[in-house]
């Protein structure tokens, strides 16, 4: 099984050292939508705001980037007035 990384690149860089045994590259994007989904989440009560461009890096084994999901890619700002 392929073995995925997911480096958070926001204000700081957090690179994921132990990554993640999934199946294939569509499991490994569902995963990184979770984590952007609670980062977002995270930054909003610690920070009061969301950075629409911070986003997860997808590595493979190689440390090659196979994916790029931004907050704003997954994040759906509604205003219901």
């Amino acid at each position: 099984m392929p073995r995925y990384f997911f480096d958070l690149l926001d204000e700081i860089v957090a690179i994921d050292d132990e990554g993640a045994d999934l199946p294939d590259l569509q499991s490994a994007l569902a995963r990184a939508r979770e984590e952007v989904r609670v980062l977002a989440g995270e930054s909003i009560i610690i920070h009061g705001r969301l950075v629409l461009g911070d986003h997860v890096r997808v590595r493979d084994a190689e440390g090659e980037t196979v994916a790029t999901v931004r907050f704003g890619d997954v994040i759906r700002i509604q205003d219901t007035r």
